[in-house]
């Protein structure tokens, strides 16, 4: 899909979005404290390392002790938080429960859009990687789950800009998590994208999805002589016909996708 820097009309996406929890606003006992209640989405690593999100946009780490069998488990399926008051706070007493398991928190510490992002597309990595061996019959695609935690679908996009740091993409919040705005970080610089006007985003895994994993790229598109910008903007299948024939001015590899950071709601 081709867009402009202008944004244009609100379209569906395909990722769902966590339920927000209800939980009223309650202050902190301490700095640095994570409200149980609030939690919305969570990525496990392996069974010591948690990462969470909470409906107020904080995310969190939590660090377990390692000699603890805790289930391995999807998001928040299973998932408990056991702390005084639902509090969980650096150096308190808390612990983490997935089925009969139960496990001491060791350490919390609060994480930005970014490194949230980084350790939930290695759990979905992980958890692929984990998948038993299956035969595939007939054309199908597969690839690494997706996230709007550390994911957005391109086709989706409502347009995208350039800022001091790096490619921003506007997505639908109501299929993106909630998120409006995503970072895009790129392998290097990428020359091209300065004067660029038209980009495509492509998925590595070929899952429709541009998360940072290994292939995703954005591809640099110019504009064809002789054709007015409306009219290759809006007319998709005019695009469409002529995006067959015109070479692209460049890729760069994209390294990592995640919300943009000044929207998180406090």
């Amino acid at each position: 899909m081709v867009l402009r820097r202008a944004f244009g009309i609100v379209l569906a996406a395909v990722l769902p979005f966590a339920a927000a929890t209800t939980a009223a606003a309650r202050e902190a006992p301490a700095p640095g404290c994570m409200d149980a209640r609030r939690m919305v989405s969570a990525h496990q690593l392996d069974s010591a390392l948690f990462a969470v999100a909470l409906d107020d946009g904080q995310r969190f780490r939590i660090d377990l002790v390692e000699d603890c069998p805790l289930e391995a488990g999807a998001g928040l399926d299973g998932l408990q938080i056991l702390a005084p008051d639902a509090w969980l706070c650096p150096g308190s007493v808390g612990l983490v429960q997935r089925g009969e398991v139960r496990c001491p928190v060791r350490a919390l510490a609060e994480l930005d859009a970014r490194d949230y992002a980084a350790l939930g597309r290695l759990s979905a990595q992980r958890d692929v990687a984990l998948l038993d061996p299956v035969e595939v019959r007939g054309a199908r695609r597969h690839g690494f789950r997706g996230s709007p935690d550390f994911c957005f679908a391109p086709r989706f996009m409502r347009g995208w800009s350039e800022d001091r740091k790096g490619l921003l993409v506007e997505v639908s919040p109501m299929r993106s998590g909630g998120n409006r705005f995503y970072r895009v970080e790129l392998a290097g610089s990428c020359p091209a994208l300065a004067s660029a006007r038209r980009i495509e985003l492509h998925s590595g895994p070929m899952n429709g999805l541009v998360c940072g994993n290994a292939g995703d790229h954005v591809r640099i598109l110019p504009t064809p002589e002789g054709l007015g910008a409306g009219l290759f903007d809006h007319d998709a299948g005019l695009t469409s016909s002529i995006m067959d024939q015109v070479a692209s001015l460049g890729t760069c590899p994209v390294v990592a996708v995640y919300p943009r950071e000044e929207d998180r709601a406090r």
